[in-house]
Formats: structure tokens, sequence, C-alpha cells
């Protein structure tokens, strides 16, 4: 039997991506050992979506097309997480698309950008997640680890780049932050949906100093 991917959790599948049973207990089995959230999906009728890989760091394709045939997804970004820790080795296990997806992240060279990318990543996973979760807890302690993992991936940037835009990565975490206690405050029948909107302020901004900061780095 297979699955297809509805929500793919903390997991390296791909939301519409089609798993065999057993890699899907595999992996899920693996995150909850890591004290993560698993992945969900149901099972597969055969016509399912295909996912085509294309370089899509902000995500846009794969948004456009989610409810498609054909699906188009950034393999860079699920790799971008072992950039960013330093997890440099290929860990035994890994399928052949995860190898690829693994090479092709340190091709990139993201360290040099690497904060920026954090900084966005947040702002579509952890810190998503717990908005989602409706967990204010989970929430804060998530932008306060942002900010600090922010801050730790900025030392790999060239100067230039680390001054100009550090200082405006860390602010739109405290405009959110901010802007979360607010909505608690002032709305307290729909903070929640005050806060999503929010989110999707915070993202937009995150992305627009990557995209200003990509072209600064292809100026240098």
């Amino acid at each position: 039997m297979e699955y297809v991917i509805t929500d793919p959790g903390k997991t390296t599948f791909k939301v519409g991506e089609v798993v065999s049973r057993e890699a899907f207990d595999k992996e899920n089995e693996r995150v909850k050992r890591l004290g993560e959230r698993p992945a969900t999906g149901r099972p597969s009728s055969g016509r399912d979506r295909i996912s085509i890989p294309v370089f899509d760091p902000l995500g846009i394709l794969e948004r456009a097309t989610k409810d498609a045939p054909v699906t188009l997804y950034d393999p860079v970004s699920a790799a971008v997480r072992d950039v960013l820790k330093g997890e440099h080795s290929n860990p035994e296990g890994r399928t052949e698309r995860e190898q690829a997806e693994f090479r092709l992240s340190i091709a990139l060279d993201l360290e040099k950008l690497g904060f920026l990318y954090e900084g966005f990543l947040y702002s579509v996973e952890e810190i998503r997640d717990a908005v989602m979760d409706r967990n204010f807890d989970k929430l804060i302690e998530e932008i306060q680890r942002g900010k600090s993992d922010v801050e730790r991936a900025a030392s790999g940037a060239p100067s230039n780049i680390r001054e100009e835009y550090l200082p405006k990565v860390l602010e739109s975490f405290d405009i959110f932050e901010g802007n979360v206690r607010v909505d608690l405050e002032k709305y307290p029948d729909r903070a929640w949906e005050e806060i999503e909107e929010h989110l999707w302020e915070f993202r937009d901004r995150n992305a627009h100093y990557l995209i200003m900061a990509m072209k600064d780095l292809g100026k240098g």
C-alpha cells in the first residue's frame, strides 16, 4: 500500500508526495523518537498527483500548484536545515532523492545567506506551526529561538550583508511578537485570526529581505 502525504509534519516528506507504507511508518517512527510531529497521509488511489522538483526557494510555485494534478516543489528547501546546522555528512539510510537534495544544498553555498534563510524558514515552519496549533507559549518560545538561530547563522555571512539585513530580520521577529501580544489583548474573540494575518506579513517581510540580499550578493 502507498500513502499520499497530506501533512508532512517534521518529516522529510512533501505535501502530495506518494510513499510506500514502509517508508511512511519508518520516517514517522524516526521523528517520533525525536519528539517531533509525524506526517499524516491517506491511502493512494493510484491516480495521485506527481511532484516535480524546481528551484523555488520562496515556495511560490509550490503554493500555486498545491491543488494541481502536478505539484512543484523545491528540493533545496528540504536540505537547508542540514546546511545551516553543519550536518555535512551523509547519514546512513538516506534515500537516493534525499542524497541528491543534500548535494544540491551544499552546492548552493547557503552559509552566505544562512541567517536570512533561517528567518524565512521560521516564518513558514516552526512559528507557523505554533500559530496553527494556537499555542501562545510555544509561539513565544519559537520566536525567541528563531532570533537566536538567526544571530548564530549570521556569523557566516559577508559583513555587508550581515550589517544591512541582520537588524532588519531581528526587528521583524520583534514586530511580530509585539503584534501577537496586542492581538491577544485587543481581540480576545478573534485573536488567532489576526495573528495569522500578521504571520503572513512576517513571512513576506523576511522573503523580501532574502530576495534583496540575494540581489546584493550578486552585485558583489
